[in-house]
């Protein structure tokens, strides 16, 4: 069966990819102080045709599901890699202390592999998907060893 995928308008001009990602994360400082979470970023530079609306819309919706996943506080890691043919953002939460015990029982029986495991949906991830989509990408889910997951956007880079 082969997906259908329209993507998105891209913008003319190149953007800068990590800027926006740092503007839109710098948003959100205060809710990050409230709740306790420490933000982490790490951000390769990229300049990019994109459409803007639809990676705030992606980001926004990966960063509100990872403040949702950590009620106690945490972690909030941004990683954004520019790969030889895509481009990779990474928004993980790291719930302290993790309380997450098929993950920590899965980790301790092969430490060296990351666990994949079925994620519940919920609106946040629903609307991070849709856009992705539309970008011409998808939604990565990895979970953590030590408790946590990582949700990333990978976006192919378009060979002209």
């Amino acid at each position: 069966m082969q997906l259908n995928r329209q993507t998105a308008p891209r913008s003319n001009r190149l953007q800068c990819l990590d800027q926006l990602l740092s503007d839109l994360l710098e948003s959100y400082q205060a809710l990050l102080d409230q709740k306790n979470i420490t933000l982490v970023e790490d951000f390769d530079e990229v300049k990019a045709h994109f459409d803007v609306n639809l990676m705030t819309s992606a980001v926004r919706a990966l960063v509100e599901n990872a403040i949702q996943s950590m009620p106690l506080g945490g972690e909030l890691t941004s990683i954004l890699i520019d790969g030889d043919c895509q481009w990779e953002l990474e928004i993980s939460d790291t719930v302290w202390p993790s309380n997450d015990a098929i993950v920590r029982q899965m980790s301790a029986d092969n430490p060296q592999l990351p666990v994949i495991l079925p994620f519940p949906e919920n609106e946040y991830l629903r609307a991070a998907h849709r856009a992705a989509i539309k970008l011409g990408g998808q939604i990565q889910t990895w979970n953590c060893p030590l408790g946590g997951t990582a949700h990333v956007l990978v976006i192919p880079k378009q060979r002209f």
